[in-house]
């Protein structure tokens, strides 16, 4: 049940930030969560590509796909949750803006997604600094 709590709390796409133009940046390395999960984004995804994924101890994943963005229309995220290798559940959420960041593990981790200047998404995961 936490880790569905921890999947819903990941789409929960309110916070924006702006599109940052020189985001070719490599993402740094994985981040590990609080739980041990250990987060890895990727810096060039295109469609049907893997954009960012959350590994925990259990073998259990959540994966981020891009499906991809229409002309005039917003990249498209498929998030995939698998328990025992099996999907356990999927959707797929719009991302109204290029520089959102979702903010997860307890506010102690943020995913961010930029658009690079080839038109593919770049994903980083970032540690945060613990509430105090």
């Amino acid at each position: 049940m936490r880790h569905i709590a921890l999947a819903v709390a990941v789409l929960a796409l309110g916070a924006t930030g702006t599109a940052n133009a020189a985001a070719e940046i490599s993402p740094p390395g994985p981040v590990t969560l609080s739980d041990g999960a250990i987060a890895t984004a990727y810096d060039h995804c295109g469609e049907a590509d893997l954009c960012a994924k959350i590994q925990y101890s259990s073998g259990d994943a959540l994966l981020f796909y891009s499906e991809g963005a229409g002309l005039g229309q917003p990249y498209v995220i498929h998030v995939i949750r698998t328990h025992q290798k099996q999907t356990f559940f999927e959707y797929s959420r719009r991302l109204e803006n290029i520089g959102t960041v979702l903010t997860f593990d307890h506010g102690q981790a943020r995913l961010s997604t930029y658009l690079n200047r080839d038109g593919t998404l770049r994903f980083a995961f970032q540690p945060l600094a613990p509430l105090k």
